[in-house]
């Protein structure tokens, strides 16, 4: 496994979600830390400005939506790819709604291993791509 990483950072109140994900991606260049904290969560992306956030939308504390909110007032979407997931169905209006928000995607629970996958591959750096490739 190459030494570039690229960090994600799970927030889902559930546990087994962010092991979920974290065993999904455990074989990619990739380290994934997980939180069931919304709050603790803030903090650690705040500070370390991940590649990729994963967020849930029904949390206690700060929901995803409400985090979203915190991330931005701290500047954090320039570096930061941040994804919303959910049991939940959308509307489309509320897709967009959450789009305007900051969310780049939007994944129903359960989330498919291969459609993580493209998504991670589709944002982290060319470079780590094709070691994956070698």
């Amino acid at each position: 496994m190459s030494e570039l990483n690229v960090d994600i950072i799970v927030v889902d109140d559930n546990p087994e979600v962010g092991e979920l994900i974290q065993a999904m991606l455990e074989d990619e260049p990739v380290s994934v830390e997980t939180f069931t904290s919304s709050q603790e969560a803030l903090i650690r992306i705040t500070e370390k400005k991940p590649k990729i956030a994963i967020l849930d939308y029904n949390m206690p504390g700060l929901t995803g939506q409400e985090l979203i909110v915190k991330l931005s007032e701290n500047m954090v979407f320039k570096d930061t790819s941040i994804i919303l997931i959910s049991g939940e169905s959308f509307s489309e209006i509320e897709k967009i709604r959450f789009m305007t928000l900051g969310f780049e995607r939007i994944f129903e629970k359960p989330i498919s291993r291969q459609d993580l996958l493209d998504y991670v591959y589709s944002v982290i750096p060319k470079e780590i791509s094709k070691l994956k490739v070698a």
